[in-house]
């Protein structure tokens, strides 16, 4: 996959957040036309998204700012103090353990009411059963220089991918997504490899910008013979595709 085309697929889908930036909130939407906005995952992970692509673009750079001053404004109301996701890692030195999620209703400061999914269960997730905290540990131990228990973690979650998709127990088990890749844990496994820097199959990445609509976003998921009939493009998805991507675009 040669440079030119990670980066076109790089600034579609860049468009593709910005052109949803509600001009109100400051947010982006779950998929367009939504009203539902996510403080978490959506909107942290599509500035951090933003930001670091934009490194040299004052335009992407600037959108970037936009939603992460709102998703600031939002979280200072002091109704989510402590609040943990487990997309911090990516950031942040958060801790290495992974809770259920749950999910919570805020508001914004002109009363919008806008959502948010923390990692506060009490259930631990397990990264022998969900390749996305395979990947975040990874990430996360070698954020704290931990990289032999980095690279353990991120094996455990290469070991999933079986030429198609993320081969956990969401993709195996009876469930409403069994028979189904996910494709944000597609977008893990390749930015966990860019940053750990381990070898995957370049099959990995063509099937990730496969995945990506004529519109720039990239669709949620997709079965056995790539079909991603059934599914909509999202904030979320989007946001790791360009993480994912431009850490591979930048080497």
């Amino acid at each position: 996959m040669n440079s030119t085309t990670v980066g076109a697929s790089l600034n579609r889908a860049a468009d593709y957040l910005i052109q949803n930036i509600d001009p109100d909130t400051g947010l982006i939407p779950e998929t367009p036309g939504s009203s539902t906005y996510w403080l978490y995952s959506d909107n942290y992970l599509a500035a951090l998204a933003l930001q670091r692509y934009g490194q040299s673009n004052a335009t992407i750079a600037s959108s970037a700012v936009v939603v992460s001053g709102s998703l600031t404004a939002d979280l200072l109301l002091g109704k989510m103090d402590n609040a943990e996701n487990q997309y911090l890692v990516l950031n942040t030195s958060a801790p290495c353990q992974f809770h259920s999620a749950q999910s919570y209703t805020v508001e914004t400061p002109d009363g919008v009411p806008v959502k948010a999914v923390l990692n506060n269960g009490t259930r631990l997730l397990s990264e022998s059963q969900y390749a996305d905290i395979a990947f975040l540990n990874a990430i996360c131990l070698y954020r704290q220089g931990d990289h032999a228990g980095a690279l353990a973690a991120y094996d455990v979650g290469r070991s999933m991918f079986d030429g198609q998709g993320l081969n956990d127990s969401i993709f195996s088990q009876p469930g409403p997504n069994q028979g189904r890749y996910q494709t944000f844990k597609l977008a893990l496994y390749i930015y966990a490899s860019g940053l750990l820097k381990q070898s995957f199959p370049q099959s990995a990445l063509s099937i990730l910008i496969s995945m990506q609509d004529s519109g720039g976003g990239f669709y949620t998921g997709y079965d056995a013979g790539l079909s991603h009939e059934g599914t909509l493009t999202n904030t979320e998805t989007t946001s790791l595709a360009i993480l994912a991507l431009d850490a591979t675009f930048r080497g």
